[in-house]
């Protein structure tokens, strides 16, 4: 088997800022994907205009392989296309995955971005504490969740405050 060359097409810029735990959601689904061994390289498209910060972004992050990110299209069709141009005729495999759109809509961005700046931060901030606190101390954590949810906390937050206390888990691959 030879290299696989995942690409990652466009993410529109309204959508590219969309953050899970406080990270870029095309970083985070590049952590993710890049846990599977069989993942060779990583070809980006994106927006001209979005193609140093993502770059200087994804660099950061360190990761085990080698990151292009290149100039996309008008549209996802045209941005996988351009992408594609860049596989190495040698790749037997390549894997099109859109970091976001599947999951998000715009509609849930903006009800995300509304909900947070109306939120009293004082029962939210002393909710997810609490979340935090009965993880640490073994405690029964549905009662917590509840009341951080009626605080209005995201189903984000609730998770990293468990990730902080908990790990994330890290799925064996099993081919």
């Amino acid at each position: 088997m030879g290299p696989v060359a995942p690409v990652a097409p466009v993410l529109p810029y309204a959508v590219s800022k969309i953050a899970v735990d406080g990270v870029p959601v095309v970083v985070f689904t590049l952590r993710r994907l890049a846990a599977c061994p069989l993942i060779s390289k990583f070809l980006v498209a994106t927006h001209a205009d979005e193609i140093g910060p993502l770059h200087q972004r994804i660099a950061a992050e360190h990761l085990s392989r080698p990151v292009r990110v290149l100039p996309g299209g008008d549209t996802r069709q045209e941005s996988v296309a351009k992408a594609l141009a860049e596989v190495p005729p040698e790749t037997e495999f390549v894997l099109v995955h859109d970091a976001v759109r599947p999951l998000v809509t715009r509609d849930q961005v903006e009800r995300v971005r509304a909900l947070r700046a109306r939120r009293d931060p004082a029962p939210w901030n002393a909710a997810l504490g609490a979340v935090e606190d009965r993880a640490r101390s073994g405690g029964n954590l549905v009662a917590a969740v509840v009341e951080a949810v009626l605080a209005q906390a995201t189903v984000g937050e609730v998770s990293g405050r468990l990730r902080a206390v908990f790990g994330e888990h890290r799925e064996t691959l099993v081919l």
